[in-house]
């Protein structure tokens, strides 16, 4: 007789039909169990629920099961706050991130443990038997590292007590001690502990500490770490503290830094956790076309704003081939292509430009020239900068120096309060060609292409048509059916024919 196991995912319906090569790559590698899964939701469309209930059915060792949420309020006052910290704000995460925080609300109640799995971008490609069984230790959950302190020679995981330093709670709220692509819940504890408005304590006093702060933690193991600090069962081997020993939990989007050939574990559950990189189903690249790019984190030169090496992408196609047993693949894959073509021609070649850019504002440091000057010397130099005139340098300033030293997110905080304000004329084309390149630093897409918008709005307005036209045909190749840019083009004919 095989063993049980339960697995648990929710989302909403932009996500829900990711979750097939997950059930895939759960029947591939998990053969070996009877497994019970779990979808938690409150949106996903009958249509949706219908094909994943339909395609469990083909596959032998899984069992579907839909709980429906009929109320979010219970999540309400957590996912208001939940985000990529900074004080603009963001795109909230929806409710059903946070939604193994009550799973013992939803769930059997004799049952003792299930393992959560982000729902779409995390897929089995190992026995996860040893994580899924551990033993508890009377603490609420099984998790993978993701932060080691050292003090002296003494390698310790974060405690609760660490975070009366309050620069160490800033850096884990925004981080978090542990990824929550996986992790083991121990329902009778949960079920021991967590009750109606239990978070609500811990959030107003993030609200006193953080004041002013819209997203105070980010997503549900931002402020899991903290809350949980105490009470987290960390997998680790003993003799094996490097932080990327995540066997049941593999970070890809963190493999920008590193090659196959630095890991020699078994490699049991994939992340495609997106910090740097995408979700598979957005792009598929080929290794080839992304080795033509300078992509990767160079130490001298900072973050590049995307980070897909050909590691990485190695590991993408290991998405791709679960994907290729579903009923979804050919759409996915089709659009997946079209994406990939529209960014290595409008996307790529700004990221590796972002890269050398900081190589060479680093070597004009070195000389010690004046700030205008080494900033004027970099405009000179690459052509994405072109639409900053020399004299809307000044103007400027307050977004380029923060650019040239790395603080992104200062930089994208003063692009967000000039556009409060008044623009003269005079420096508006250079403030949207700026505005672009820090949100496409900052990883922040929507506002790229926020910002694409309004410079082809201005270069409309202004009369200058070509070139709003060539503005105006990369947006469609982007974004064909989204409206604005239709009205664009709409306006664009229009003034074409006047």
């Amino acid at each position: 007789m095989k063993k049980k196991m339960n697995i648990m995912t929710s989302c909403d319906d932009n996500i829900a039909v990711y979750i097939l090569p997950q059930l895939v790559s759960i029947n591939k590698h998990l053969g070996m169990y009877d497994v019970d899964f779990y979808l938690m939701h409150s949106q996903i469309s009958d249509e949706h629920i219908r094909l994943i209930s339909e395609f469990s059915m083909s596959l032998d060792n899984i069992t579907f099961h839909e709980i429906h949420l009929e109320d979010n309020r219970l999540f309400d006052n957590i996912a208001k706050y939940g985000d990529a910290r900074s004080k603009k704000g963001g795109k909230l995460w929806p409710h059903e991130t946070y939604y193994w925080y009550y799973a013992h609300y939803y769930l059997p109640d004799d049952m003792e443990r299930i393992m959560y799995i982000d729902a779409g971008d995390v897929v089995i490609t190992g026995d996860i038997g040893e994580y899924y069984y551990g033993d508890f230790n009377n603490k609420l959950f099984i998790a993978s590292p993701r932060v080691l302190i050292t003090r002296g020679e003494q390698t310790n995981f974060i405690r609760k007590s660490d975070y009366e330093d309050i620069r160490l709670l800033n850096e884990m709220l925004g981080t978090g001690a542990f990824c929550a692509g996986t992790i083991v819940l121990n329902l009778p504890k949960f079920r021991s502990i967590i009750t109606d408005g239990y978070f609500d304590k811990y959030i107003d006093i993030l609200k006193a500490t953080f004041h002013g702060t819209v997203a105070l933690y980010l997503g549900d193991q931002g402020l899991a770490s903290w809350v949980f600090a105490d009470d987290i069962e960390y997998f680790m081997e003993s003799d094996n503290l490097d932080v990327l020993y995540k066997p049941n939990n593999f970070p890809v989007g963190n493999l920008y830094e590193y090659e196959k050939d630095d890991f020699n574990f078994p490699i049991n559950a994939v992340h495609y956790n997106a910090s740097k990189t995408f979700k598979p189903w957005i792009a598929r690249f080929d290794v080839e076309e992304i080795a033509k790019y300078d992509l990767r984190v160079d130490g001298a030169a900072g973050y590049a704003p995307f980070t897909a090496t050909p590691t990485i992408i190695e590991f993408y196609e290991m998405w791709w081939e679960f994907c290729k047993e579903t009923p979804i693949y050919e759409n996915v894959n089709n659009r997946a292509k079209i994406a990939a073509d529209a960014l290595e021609k409008h996307f790529l070649p700004l990221c590796d430009s972002y890269n050398k850019l900081m190589v060479t504002y680093k070597d004009l440091e070195k000389k010690h020239l004046s700030l205008d000057q080494t900033i004027s010397s970099v405009l000179a130099q690459f052509p994405l900068l072109s639409g900053v005139s020399p004299g809307s340098v000044t103007f400027l300033l307050s977004i380029i120096t923060p650019v040239m030293r790395e603080d992104l997110q200062s930089a994208l905080d003063e692009v967000y309060r000039l556009a409060d304000g008044d623009i003269p004329d005079e420096h508006a084309e250079s403030y949207l060609v700026l505005a672009q390149l820090v949100c496409a630093s900052a990883e922040y897409a929507d506002g790229w292409i926020f910002f694409r918008k309004e410079l082809t709005r201005f270069l409309l307005d202004s009369g200058s048509i070509d070139k709003a036209k060539e503005q105006i045909k990369e947006l469609e190749e982007l974004l064909p059916d989204d409206k604005e840019i239709m009205d664009l083009r709409l306006k664009a004919d229009a003034l074409s024919i006047v």
